[in-house]
């Protein structure tokens, strides 16, 4: 009989401590809305280049929401673990339970900020692309992701495997940061922009492939531990939309995400995907990045813009559906027979 072993408990985080206190629900809101602060930084930060709002110093308005937003989080996070520490607790105790690796986060952003403004007096402000390259902007943005993620990793060391919107969203917008991070250092390949076309064929294809690749990531990765409240998947595929409009000044994405995120939403109600479905879980994995693709090349022919043959367009289509369900393979490994392997 083909057996798959169950799935492990989540394991803690080496820099968490075995020790460390849940602060509860109260803090990962906080965490979760001054990470929103820092990601919303990152976003104006981006307009203000993509625009021509920036100069050759390194002290600009943009920058100060941005740094700002750093500051606020990595307050929040040092007063409680002193908080903690007072209490009486070893200072690794002290750190909220989750939030360890948003500690080295910190650590991480406030080098790349200190290398990141050597930088700029040494070689000067980057532009277009080589902002997205430069090695202190991939340090701020692992520091970011980081950070964001402490709610996320939070909720996943509660027992509960669902999650509503009251327990479930600082979670839920933790990885809309990170999805959102992990879009913008990848901008010049999103496909839902007036680079379309622009880039040639294959690169236009790729794009399609690498936001597919980055959005069921992180789907699965809250499928795979959480059933997941209805309206999940418009909240991360329009919010994602939305900051990525900001800086394209491109909206049809936006109308693309609330479109496509109700008819996502319904197929996950309808098929509820889990590990012990894998059937389902990989036509849900399938669908999700079909149906927004098949969207967006609709809305593109509406407007007299899919100049595309009808054997590129579908074929892009499936290309991205099969992205999605690959990925699941990887939550959901193919089952094992034991007793085969027992016998030789």
């Amino acid at each position: 009989m083909a057996t798959i072993l169950p799935p492990q408990a989540p394991a803690s985080s080496s820099i968490d401590s075995p020790r460390s206190s849940d602060t509860g629900l109260g803090f990962d809101r906080l965490m979760s809305l001054l990470s929103a602060w820092l990601v919303g930084g990152l976003f104006l930060d981006g307009w203000a280049h993509t625009h021509g709002r920036v100069d050759q110093s390194f002290f600009t308005p943009w920058h100060a929401v941005f740094y700002s937003g750093f500051a606020a989080v990595a307050l929040a996070l040092l007063v409680t673990i002193v908080r903690e520490c007072l209490a009486r607790r070893e200072w690794r105790a002290a750190i909220p339970s989750g939030y360890g690796a948003t500690l080295a986060g910190v650590v991480i952003f406030a080098a790349g900020g200190v290398g990141d403004l050597i930088w700029h007096t040494l070689f000067g402000i980057e532009r277009s692309i080589e902002a997205l390259l430069s090695p202190t902007h991939l340090m701020l943005i692992t520091g970011i992701i980081l950070i964001a993620s402490g709610p996320l990793r939070a909720a996943w060391r509660r027992p509960a495997d669902r999650l509503s919107w009251e327990r479930g969203l600082p979670g839920l917008l933790a990885m809309l940061c990170i999805l959102a991070a992990l879009t913008f250092i990848t901008q010049y390949l999103y496909p839902f922009d007036s680079g379309w076309y622009s880039r040639g064929v294959a690169l236009d294809i790729a794009s399609a492939l690498t936001f597919t690749a980055i959005l069921m990531g992180g789907l699965l990765v809250l499928i795979g531990r959480w059933r997941l409240p209805f309206g999940w998947i418009t909240l991360l595929l329009g919010g994602i939309a939305f900051a990525m409009s900001a800086l394209t000044d491109i909206r049809q994405s936006v109308w693309l995400a609330l479109l496509v995120g109700p008819i996502a939403d319904a197929l996950y109600a309808l098929l509820r995907p889990t590990r012990a479905r894998a059937g389902r879980l990989r036509l849900f994995a399938f669908a999700v990045p079909a149906t927004l693709f098949a969207g967006f090349f609709f809305a593109l022919n509406i407007y007299g813009l899919l100049d595309w043959s009808i054997h590129l367009w579908t074929g892009v289509i499936f290309l991205t559906g099969a992205m999605g369900a690959l990925l699941s393979f990887l939550l959901v490994p193919p089952a094992v027979d034991l007793t085969t392997e027992a016998g030789r």
